[in-house]
């Protein structure tokens, strides 16, 4: 009982962090990535991590491409952990409706100052633990997703 109640503290901690660095833009910047061709720079297209590494599938319809923030951390060749926070202009409701479909009924909703929302997905599969954070911000919907390895 004692464990349970420190993971999920830990997991309340993590969505709270996870949020906060949608509207403060934490994590290294996902939106452009760099590649040497021939001793030149070459921008490569804006692209999400692959679903597959994060474990579910991801909402990308008219994002935000300037607010995308990813961070990845390995061990021994293996992904440890994975982040990615981001911001659509499609409503909350288009964004919850697309991850009912995808993913199920979220673990908890509820409802912010302002008179906004929020929805979270808290998922354990295939040794890893996964949440899904989609928060009504003004003007926009904000995702973070978290996935890292079970020990």
């Amino acid at each position: 009982m004692k464990r349970k109640l420190m993971v999920i503290a830990g997991l309340c901690t993590v969505v709270a962090l996870l949020s906060l660095s949608v509207f403060a833009g934490c994590g290294s910047d996902a939106s452009q990535e760099t590649a040497t061709q021939s001793g030149e720079e070459a921008t490569a297209e804006f692209a999400f991590p692959d679903e597959d590494l994060m474990g579910y599938p991801l909402y990308r319809e008219n994002v935000d491409k300037s607010s995308v923030k990813s961070n990845k951390e390995e061990s021994d060749g293996e992904v440890q952990e994975i982040t990615l926070d981001y911001k659509t202009s499609d409503s909350y409701d288009t964004v919850l409706a697309f991850y009912k479909e995808e993913v199920g009924v979220p673990t908890q909703t509820s409802e912010l100052a302002g008179g906004y929302s929020r929805a979270m997905y808290d998922m354990d599969e295939g040794g890893y633990h996964t949440v899904i954070v989609i928060t009504q911000i003004k003007d926009a919907t904000a995702i973070s997703v978290m996935r890292e390895k079970q020990l």
